[in-house]
Formats: C-alpha cells, sequence, structure tokens
C-alpha cells in the first residue's frame, strides 16, 4: 500500500511521525503523531491516508504484530490509528478494536466477466447514463481536480486550510512521481464528475469522487467507474474503492461486485 512509504506519509503528516522499524526495514510500524494542548506526543490517523499499521515484505504473524503494538513508546499518550488489511488482529488488552469496511474489486478479469457481477441497479444507472452524450475523459489536470472537489464536496467537510494545502500537495507529488490517474465525464464542455486514483503497484485507489448535482442526476460517477474498468480490466490490479462504514457509499461500491474486507481502528481505552 502507498500509504506506508515515506514520502507519502511527509505530506499527509507534514513529516510528523516516527516509526518501528525490524531490520533493514523488513517491518516497519509508521507512528504519525500530533501533539496536544500539553505539547505531549499523540498517534493520529492522517486525513487521506485510510489504512497504516504494520507493514511486510514476509506475512504478518499474529504474535508479531503484537510485539510491535506493545512496543509502541510511553510517550505517545493517546492512540488513534488504523491497521491494514494483513494486520489480523482479534482483540488487545490495553486497545478497543472497532472494524472498518473497505471494498476491493479484483480486476484481473475479462470486462465481460466483471460486467456480470454488476447489480441490477447500477445496470439501470448505466442505461441511464448512456441516454447522455457523456464522454470519459484522462485529460484532467491536477489543477482541475482539485478546484472541483472543493466546489462540489471538499467545502462541506470544513476543512482547514492545512488539510487543503496538505491535499493539494499530495496531488502534485502523485502526479509528480506519476502515480495518479485522474479520470473525468463530462457533458459537452461541463465537468460533471471527476476521480482522482492513485495508481500504484497492483493497486488503484480510489482517492478523491466528486460529483456535480447535474453529474448525480446523470449517473456520471457510475459511467466513470464503468469505464476505469474497462480501461483496467484483464490486469492484475485491485480497484481498491477505500470504505466505506456508511451503508449506502458501501452498497455503492460493491454493486460493481466488490468484495468486502475489513480492518481494525485501535484506539486508547480510557
Amino acid at each position: 500500500m502507498v500509504y506506508g512509504m515515506s514520502w507519502y506519509l511527509d505530506v499527509v503528516a507534514n513529516s510528523k511521525w516516527d516509526a518501528l522499524i525490524f531490520g533493514d526495514y523488513e517491518m516497519v510500524f509508521p507512528l504519525p503523531y500530533r501533539r496536544n494542548i500539553f505539547f505531549q506526543k499523540e498517534i493520529i490517523q492522517p486525513i487521506f491516508c485510510q489504512q497504516l499499521g504494520l507493514f511486510s515484505s514476509s506475512e504478518i504473524k499474529n504474535d508479531v504484530l503484537l510485539d510491535f503494538l506493545n512496543n509502541i513508546p510511553n510517550k505517545f499518550k493517546k492512540i488513534i490509528l488504523k491497521l491494514n488489511e494483513t494486520n489480523n488482529i482479534i482483540a488487545h488488552p490495553k486497545l478497543s478494536l472497532t472494524p472498518q469496511t473497505n471494498i476491493l474489486l479484483d480486476l484481473n478479469h475479462s470486462y465481460e466477466d466483471l460486467k456480470m457481477n454488476y447489480s441490477k441497479n447500477l445496470k439501470r444507472n448505466l442505461k441511464k447514463s448512456n441516454k447522455y452524450d457523456l464522454e470519459y475523459s484522462t485529460n484532467i489536470n491536477v489543477e482541475n481536480a482539485y478546484n472541483f472537489y472543493f466546489e462540489h464536496r471538499g467545502n462541506k467537510l470544513n476543512f482547514s486550510r492545512k488539510v487543503k494545502n496538505n491535499l493539494l500537495n499530495l496531488f502534485n507529488t502523485l502526479n509528480d512521481k506519476d502515480f495518479s490517474e485522474i479520470v473525468g465525464v463530462f457533458d459537452g464542455t461541463q465537468l460533471l464528475a471527476v476521480v482522482f486514483f492513485i495508481r500504484f503497484k497492483n493497486r488503484l485507489t480510489y482517492l478523491i469522487p466528486p460529483s456535480s448535482p447535474e453529474g448525480k442526476q446523470k449517473a456520471a460517477m457510475h459511467f466513470l467507474i464503468d469505464n476505469i474498468i474497462q480501461e483496467y480490466a484483464h490486469q492484475d490490479m485491485i480497484l481498491d474503492f477505500e470504505g466505506s462504514n456508511v451503508t449506502s457509499i458501501a452498497r455503492f461500491y460493491q454493486s460493481f461486485g466488490g468484495i468486502k474486507t475489513t480492518y481494525q481502528l485501535i484506539n486508547t481505552q480510557p
């Protein structure tokens, strides 16, 4: 996963992170932090960074994961952290665990086979979108994607200026490293929907997915994801929808044939 890369953490955590490391980086457990009002360090999950925890070049055994969790330094007075999907933990004596939902779609099949797993409601929405003269475009730049996101979604989330700057920095960093895939849907000259994907190794991560009100009415996002599936079908890639715990959103992602997976949110117990 891209989330565990040092340059990614530098952006989303503003370079405020430590790490537990085994060997020559054979295992790494990033510890992003902030300081509370008493200037004490607290481990906190950064925005735009869905999963962290223990990353390893080999299979992660439960006792090894517990060793890392138990060796988080006491200087961190609080922990709110999302482990990744390979960190299989059932319980911990000092940490509370809350299951989180993700949806993954294996794209290494023909488009025809993938489409067979589309839900009936999705197929109806694709028929609806085909009534309009929609155009799928890979010619979306970072500035357009960023501005479209805040026009139609981001401003409702009351992000601080620092978070907004972090997102723009993340967009530019991923684009400069050639780890981005920015796609959109137009109706004529009007942009209706945009998705900023992270393309890292064999994972295509659905990072930022805004639609305009007209885009929602014309099922532009359904049309967009269907086109990205066509583009990457028959490739050794996983489409990672990044959630969600919201039932309606998870249902939308699963309508494309995605499979539900679980990862854990850990918190220090009061």
